[in-house]
């Protein structure tokens, strides 16, 4: 079947016009961009034939005349039809990098490899990231199994989506957990990272990744297996000053404007890793009050009418504001606290958007950041939870 699939991929590239050169310098003598964006695609799964059109639109971007000189795209693709390879798009050019065998590209050792790869062979003054793939926010691999989708997810009404970090290639399938993601990233090496997945605008996603980069495009939310439309939003993602609250509006209206309803779901939002801390800090000061006050309040708290982002039977991400309005509003924290947070999440979430509704859920609100709330009757979860460095909520022991 691979080689079947890749005879025609092989065929689809020469229709295609496409030039490929394979890389001959040496990695030290490689010229030096203004800017390389690694476009990280764990695609060994059923994300493949949208992948394909991703770097289809990563070309079409590249070859829009807008794309400022000097900079490049590298792009690490991993497909069930061919081995994994490290491909260079420049305008007018794709040039093979480098070639891997079959692997597990859901692996924090398999990104980091990439990321030194893409480091020698396109080195540049300045760095951004987009990890796509499946993805389940900060939820370890091992609960997967145990989450359950809902009738409406399996029906079929609605187009696919995509989350981060699957690779089927593999036996059990392999997951990236968040903390194995975290430590195979270098500090500060991105200005950006741009997540391409569902579920990842999680602040557990967020806090664990502070250190890595300044700023992070992620979804509350699901997003349409289609992805991020890259021929609109390459020439801001590659901008000298990259134009991140254009990636997002470009996202957000693609969808939000799409031809076909079904398509109409889009949440989106645009965190700076400097204030993550400072968010951190407000939100354990007045969960630690709210517990003081109602030491079961997070083990008790009633979700059925909070504002959620998943389409499980049980909840678990839910909207992180909501969550505090809810403690003010049964007088469990204070007014001050309550604007320390606010003030403190505004200046972490620099942009917001979403549909009325995602995939027929409605979305009446979002801060641009969901949370955890470690309920009784989840404890796959909540055991944890308790391991994270964000479990501001955590009634269950700091």
């Amino acid at each position: 079947m691979k080689k079947n699939l890749l005879l025609l991929t092989f065929i689809l590239i020469f229709q295609s016009g496409c030039v490929t050169e394979e890389v001959k310098s040496s990695p030290g003598k490689m010229p030096v961009a203004d800017r390389t964006l690694l476009v990280y695609l764990a695609g060994d799964n059923n994300l493949w034939q949208y992948m394909d059109r991703n770097i289809a639109g990563i070309r079409a971007g590249m070859n829009s005349g807008e794309i400022p000189g000097n900079t490049k795209v590298v792009v690490y693709y991993d497909t069930p039809y061919d081995v994994p390879r490290l491909t260079e798009f420049t305008p007018g050019r794709e040039t093979l990098l480098k070639e891997y065998p079959e692997q597990n590209s859901a692996s924090g050792a398999i990104l980091r490899e990439v990321v030194e790869d893409m480091s020698l062979l396109a080195p540049a003054r300045h760095y951004g990231l987009v990890l796509g793939s499946h993805g389940t926010a900060w939820i370890p691999s091992s609960a997967i199994g145990q989450l359950t989708r809902t009738l409406d997810k399996n029906s079929g009404v609605w187009p696919e989506t995509r989350f981060f970090g699957e690779d089927v290639s593999v036996s059990p399938a392999g997951y990236m957990n968040i903390d194995e993601l975290a430590d195979a990233l270098p500090e500060r090496k991105f200005e950006y990272i741009l997540f391409d997945a569902c579920y990842m605008g999680s602040v557990e996603v967020a806090y664990a990744l502070r250190d890595k980069t300044g700023y992070i495009i992620s979804s509350p939310a699901e997003e349409v297996a289609d992805g991020y439309p890259y021929e609109r939003v390459l020439p801001a993602l590659l901008a000298q000053t990259p134009d991140l609250v254009s990636v997002c509006t470009g996202f957000y209206e693609y969808y939000a404007g799409h031809d076909d309803p079904r398509y109409h779901s889009a949440t989106v939002s645009l965190v700076r890793t400097a204030g993550l801390h400072r968010l951190w800090q407000a939100t354990d000061e007045l969960s630690r009050t709210a517990m003081e006050a109602d030491p079961d309040v997070f083990a008790g708290m009633d979700t059925s009418n909070m504002q959620h982002f998943d389409r499980y039977k049980r909840h678990f991400l839910f909207d992180l504001k909501e969550t505090v309005d809810l403690l003010a509003e049964k007088s469990l924290i204070n007014m001050e606290q309550r604007s320390r947070f606010e003030s403190a999440l505004a200046a972490t979430v620099l942009y917001e958007a979403h549909t009325s509704y995602c995939f027929g859920e409605p979305v009446r609100m979002s801060c641009g950041l969901s949370c955890y709330i470690p309920v009784e009757g989840y404890e796959e979860l909540n055991e944890h939870y308790k391991s994270m460095e964000w479990k501001c909520f955590s009634s269950f022991g700091q």
